[in-house]
Protein backbone atom coordinates (compact mmCIF):
# COMPACT_ATOMS: atom_id res chain seq x y z
CA UNK A 1 0.00 0.00 0.00
CA UNK A 2 2.88 2.27 0.64
CA UNK A 3 3.79 2.38 -2.71
CA UNK A 4 0.64 3.50 -4.11
CA UNK A 5 1.70 6.75 -2.49
CA UNK A 6 5.47 7.25 -2.94
CA UNK A 7 5.69 5.36 -6.88
CA UNK A 8 6.89 8.99 -7.93
CA UNK A 9 9.14 9.93 -5.31
CA UNK A 10 13.02 8.74 -5.21
CA UNK A 11 15.61 9.15 -2.58
CA UNK A 12 18.44 11.97 -3.40
CA UNK A 13 21.70 10.02 -3.74
CA UNK A 14 25.04 10.09 -1.96
CA UNK A 15 26.61 12.38 -4.44
CA UNK A 16 24.13 14.43 -3.67
CA UNK A 17 24.42 14.30 0.13
CA UNK A 18 27.78 14.63 0.22
CA UNK A 19 27.37 17.97 -1.58
CA UNK A 20 24.84 19.59 1.05
CA UNK A 21 27.50 18.42 3.94
CA UNK A 22 28.85 22.35 3.77
CA UNK A 23 27.97 25.48 5.09
CA UNK A 24 30.47 28.67 4.89
CA UNK A 25 31.98 29.09 8.46
CA UNK A 26 30.36 32.17 9.74
CA UNK A 27 26.90 30.57 8.88
CA UNK A 28 27.95 27.52 10.32
CA UNK A 29 29.01 29.10 13.11
CA UNK A 30 25.60 30.48 13.84
CA UNK A 31 23.31 27.55 13.30
CA UNK A 32 25.62 25.98 16.05
CA UNK A 33 24.89 28.68 18.18
CA UNK A 34 21.41 28.63 17.72
CA UNK A 35 21.85 24.94 18.39
CA UNK A 36 23.77 24.93 21.42
CA UNK A 37 21.08 27.86 22.90
CA UNK A 38 18.32 25.56 22.36
CA UNK A 39 20.32 22.69 23.84
CA UNK A 40 20.83 25.41 26.92
CA UNK A 41 16.58 25.80 26.99
CA UNK A 42 15.78 22.12 27.08
CA UNK A 43 17.18 21.38 30.11
CA UNK A 44 16.50 23.91 32.20
CA UNK A 45 13.46 22.77 34.66
CA UNK A 46 10.14 23.32 33.20
CA UNK A 47 8.22 21.69 35.98
CA UNK A 48 8.11 24.35 38.34
CA UNK A 49 7.16 27.41 36.31
CA UNK A 50 4.09 28.87 36.58
CA UNK A 51 0.65 28.95 33.91
CA UNK A 52 1.40 32.11 33.14
CA UNK A 53 5.14 31.46 32.57
CA UNK A 54 4.44 28.07 30.47
CA UNK A 55 2.06 30.30 28.27
CA UNK A 56 4.69 32.93 27.53
CA UNK A 57 7.40 30.64 26.68
CA UNK A 58 4.87 28.71 24.18
CA UNK A 59 4.39 32.23 22.47
CA UNK A 60 7.85 32.89 22.80
CA UNK A 61 8.74 29.57 21.18
CA UNK A 62 6.16 30.32 18.25
CA UNK A 63 7.78 33.22 17.34
CA UNK A 64 10.97 31.75 17.12
CA UNK A 65 9.82 29.11 14.69
CA UNK A 66 7.96 31.64 12.80
CA UNK A 67 11.03 33.51 12.01
CA UNK A 68 12.67 30.19 11.08
CA UNK A 69 10.19 29.28 8.44
CA UNK A 70 10.72 32.65 6.84
CA UNK A 71 14.20 32.15 7.00
CA UNK A 72 13.62 28.58 5.55
CA UNK A 73 11.48 30.03 2.74
CA UNK A 74 14.08 32.34 1.51
CA UNK A 75 16.32 29.75 1.14
CA UNK A 76 13.48 27.53 -0.24
CA UNK A 77 13.04 29.34 -3.13
CA UNK A 78 16.96 30.19 -3.78
CA UNK A 79 17.43 26.41 -4.03
CA UNK A 80 14.22 26.00 -6.17
CA UNK A 81 15.81 28.56 -8.70
CA UNK A 82 19.13 26.18 -8.93
CA UNK A 83 16.75 23.07 -10.60
CA UNK A 84 19.37 21.06 -8.65
CA UNK A 85 16.89 18.84 -6.64
CA UNK A 86 15.01 17.36 -9.87
CA UNK A 87 18.12 17.44 -12.41
CA UNK A 88 21.10 16.78 -10.34
CA UNK A 89 19.87 14.99 -7.37
CA UNK A 90 16.87 12.82 -7.86
CA UNK A 91 14.01 14.18 -6.78
CA UNK A 92 10.43 15.14 -8.37
CA UNK A 93 11.09 18.78 -7.00
CA UNK A 94 12.43 20.85 -4.17
CA UNK A 95 9.13 20.51 -2.06
CA UNK A 96 9.40 16.56 -2.56
CA UNK A 97 13.16 17.08 -1.41
CA UNK A 98 12.24 18.93 1.48
CA UNK A 99 9.61 16.23 2.03
CA UNK A 100 12.31 13.83 2.97
CA UNK A 101 15.59 15.97 4.00
CA UNK A 102 13.98 18.38 5.89
CA UNK A 103 11.11 16.25 7.05
CA UNK A 104 8.21 18.41 6.35
CA UNK A 105 4.69 17.72 4.80
CA UNK A 106 3.82 18.31 1.76
CA UNK A 107 1.57 20.83 2.94
CA UNK A 108 5.08 22.51 5.41
CA UNK A 109 7.34 22.07 2.24
CA UNK A 110 4.28 23.62 -0.08
CA UNK A 111 4.44 26.74 2.37
CA UNK A 112 7.75 27.23 2.33
CA UNK A 113 8.07 27.27 -1.79
CA UNK A 114 5.29 29.95 -1.68
CA UNK A 115 5.93 31.95 0.44
CA UNK A 116 9.59 32.33 -0.69
CA UNK A 117 8.14 33.05 -4.25
CA UNK A 118 6.18 35.80 -3.28
CA UNK A 119 8.50 37.87 -0.54
CA UNK A 120 8.44 40.67 -3.30
CA UNK A 121 4.68 40.84 -3.15
CA UNK A 122 4.42 40.45 0.73
CA UNK A 123 6.85 43.05 2.41
CA UNK A 124 4.72 43.94 4.44
CA UNK A 125 3.13 40.63 5.60
CA UNK A 126 6.41 39.38 5.68
CA UNK A 127 8.31 41.98 8.46
CA UNK A 128 4.52 41.64 10.03
CA UNK A 129 6.00 38.06 10.85
CA UNK A 130 9.33 38.99 11.93
CA UNK A 131 7.82 41.39 14.39
CA UNK A 132 5.11 38.93 15.98
CA UNK A 133 2.00 40.17 14.72
CA UNK A 134 1.15 37.04 12.51
CA UNK A 135 2.26 33.92 12.20
CA UNK A 136 4.29 32.18 9.48
CA UNK A 137 0.83 29.93 8.83
CA UNK A 138 -0.94 33.58 7.96
CA UNK A 139 1.71 34.41 5.94
CA UNK A 140 1.29 31.37 3.63
CA UNK A 141 -2.19 31.47 3.28
CA UNK A 142 -1.64 35.25 2.41
CA UNK A 143 1.37 33.97 -0.13
CA UNK A 144 -1.18 31.24 -1.63
CA UNK A 145 -3.74 33.30 -2.77
CA UNK A 146 -1.11 35.90 -4.11
CA UNK A 147 0.36 33.48 -6.17
CA UNK A 148 -3.05 32.63 -7.32
CA UNK A 149 -4.16 36.09 -8.39
CA UNK A 150 -0.40 37.46 -9.65
CA UNK A 151 -0.60 34.06 -11.98
CA UNK A 152 -3.98 35.01 -13.11
CA UNK A 153 -5.33 36.91 -16.37
CA UNK A 154 -8.71 38.13 -14.97
CA UNK A 155 -7.33 39.50 -11.40
CA UNK A 156 -7.17 42.78 -10.23
CA UNK A 157 -3.54 43.91 -9.10
CA UNK A 158 -3.33 41.63 -5.41
CA UNK A 159 -3.36 43.91 -2.61
CA UNK A 160 -1.84 42.69 0.24
CA UNK A 161 -3.40 44.92 2.57
CA UNK A 162 -6.93 43.69 3.19
CA UNK A 163 -5.28 40.20 3.68
CA UNK A 164 -3.01 41.62 6.19
CA UNK A 165 -5.37 43.77 8.32
CA UNK A 166 -7.67 40.49 8.60
CA UNK A 167 -4.22 38.14 9.39
CA UNK A 168 -3.67 41.06 12.38
CA UNK A 169 -6.82 40.37 13.97
CA UNK A 170 -7.49 36.28 13.27
CA UNK A 171 -6.58 33.18 13.46
CA UNK A 172 -4.78 31.28 10.14
CA UNK A 173 -8.39 29.21 9.55
CA UNK A 174 -10.24 32.35 9.80
CA UNK A 175 -7.73 34.36 7.73
CA UNK A 176 -8.55 31.12 5.11
CA UNK A 177 -12.27 32.48 4.62
CA UNK A 178 -11.48 35.46 4.76
CA UNK A 179 -9.17 35.62 1.56
CA UNK A 180 -11.73 33.16 -0.06
CA UNK A 181 -14.21 35.80 0.11
CA UNK A 182 -11.26 38.47 -1.12
CA UNK A 183 -9.94 35.93 -3.97
CA UNK A 184 -14.35 36.49 -5.24
CA UNK A 185 -14.12 39.79 -4.90
CA UNK A 186 -10.90 40.28 -7.37
CA UNK A 187 -11.19 37.68 -9.30
CA UNK A 188 -14.84 36.16 -9.89
CA UNK A 189 -13.34 34.27 -13.43
CA UNK A 190 -10.34 33.47 -11.69
CA UNK A 191 -12.53 31.72 -9.00
CA UNK A 192 -15.33 30.04 -11.58
CA UNK A 193 -12.04 28.81 -13.74
CA UNK A 194 -10.52 27.20 -10.84
CA UNK A 195 -14.12 25.78 -9.16
CA UNK A 196 -14.59 24.07 -12.91
CA UNK A 197 -10.70 22.92 -12.66
CA UNK A 198 -11.58 21.28 -9.47
CA UNK A 199 -14.56 19.43 -10.60
CA UNK A 200 -12.72 18.32 -13.31
CA UNK A 201 -9.67 16.78 -11.21
CA UNK A 202 -12.15 15.15 -8.44
CA UNK A 203 -11.18 11.73 -7.78
CA UNK A 204 -12.39 8.64 -5.22
CA UNK A 205 -9.32 6.10 -4.77
CA UNK A 206 -9.99 2.82 -3.16
CA UNK A 207 -6.78 0.95 -1.65
CA UNK A 208 -7.34 -2.79 0.05
CA UNK A 209 -5.17 -4.13 2.03
CA UNK A 210 -3.92 -8.05 2.17
CA UNK A 211 -6.50 -8.99 5.16
CA UNK A 212 -9.72 -6.49 3.36
CA UNK A 213 -9.30 -3.25 4.97
CA UNK A 214 -10.60 -0.49 3.14
CA UNK A 215 -8.49 2.20 2.35
CA UNK A 216 -10.15 5.76 1.39
CA UNK A 217 -8.51 8.11 -0.73
CA UNK A 218 -10.09 11.15 -2.64
CA UNK A 219 -10.24 14.73 -3.52
CA UNK A 220 -13.33 17.02 -4.43
CA UNK A 221 -14.55 20.04 -5.45
CA UNK A 222 -16.16 22.81 -3.04
CA UNK A 223 -20.09 22.17 -4.51
CA UNK A 224 -19.27 18.12 -4.19
CA UNK A 225 -17.40 18.40 -0.64
CA UNK A 226 -20.84 20.28 0.06
CA UNK A 227 -23.29 18.24 -1.27
CA UNK A 228 -21.21 15.13 0.27
CA UNK A 229 -21.30 17.00 3.95
CA UNK A 230 -25.10 17.21 3.58
CA UNK A 231 -25.55 13.94 2.75
CA UNK A 232 -23.89 12.47 5.73
CA UNK A 233 -24.63 14.70 8.67
CA UNK A 234 -28.18 13.67 9.31
CA UNK A 235 -26.50 10.54 10.13
CA UNK A 236 -23.47 11.62 11.36
CA UNK A 237 -24.75 13.36 14.54
CA UNK A 238 -24.29 11.70 18.40
CA UNK A 239 -26.98 9.15 18.89
CA UNK A 240 -27.11 10.42 22.70
CA UNK A 241 -25.16 10.96 25.55
CA UNK A 242 -24.11 7.61 25.45
CA UNK A 243 -22.50 8.09 22.09
CA UNK A 244 -18.71 8.18 22.46
CA UNK A 245 -17.47 7.91 18.75
CA UNK A 246 -15.73 10.77 17.87
CA UNK A 247 -16.28 12.80 14.75
CA UNK A 248 -14.04 10.83 12.45
CA UNK A 249 -15.96 7.56 13.38
CA UNK A 250 -19.46 9.22 13.25
CA UNK A 251 -18.90 10.56 9.37
CA UNK A 252 -17.14 6.77 8.48
CA UNK A 253 -20.38 5.22 10.18
CA UNK A 254 -22.63 7.42 8.34
CA UNK A 255 -21.20 6.54 5.00
CA UNK A 256 -21.75 2.86 5.44
CA UNK A 257 -25.07 3.83 6.30
CA UNK A 258 -25.68 5.78 3.31
CA UNK A 259 -24.57 3.34 0.90
CA UNK A 260 -27.11 0.64 2.84
CA UNK A 261 -29.74 2.76 2.49
CA UNK A 262 -29.09 3.21 -1.11
CA UNK A 263 -28.66 -0.46 -1.60
CA UNK A 264 -32.02 -1.56 0.46
CA UNK A 265 -34.35 1.30 -1.22
CA UNK A 266 -33.03 -0.11 -4.47
CA UNK A 267 -31.60 3.54 -5.11
CA UNK A 268 -28.71 1.88 -7.57
CA UNK A 269 -28.65 -0.75 -9.98
CA UNK A 270 -28.43 -4.12 -8.32
CA UNK A 271 -26.52 -5.27 -11.58
CA UNK A 272 -24.00 -4.57 -13.99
Amino acid sequence: MESDYHDDEREIDQAAEAAIDFLPPGRAAVLDVLHQSLERYREMDKAGLLPEQHARSLVELSRLRDLIAVEMAEHTVELDKSRVCSEDWGSNSTVTWLRHKANLTSTAAGDCLHVGEQLRSLPRTIEAVRQGRIGFAHAAIIARHAATINNSESAEPFDESPYLKAAERSSPSKLWYHAMHEWHRTDPQGVADAQRDAAIERYLRFIEAPEGTLFVKGKFDSAAGATIRTALEPLARAKDGADTRNRERRDADALVELAEHALDTGAVPQHG
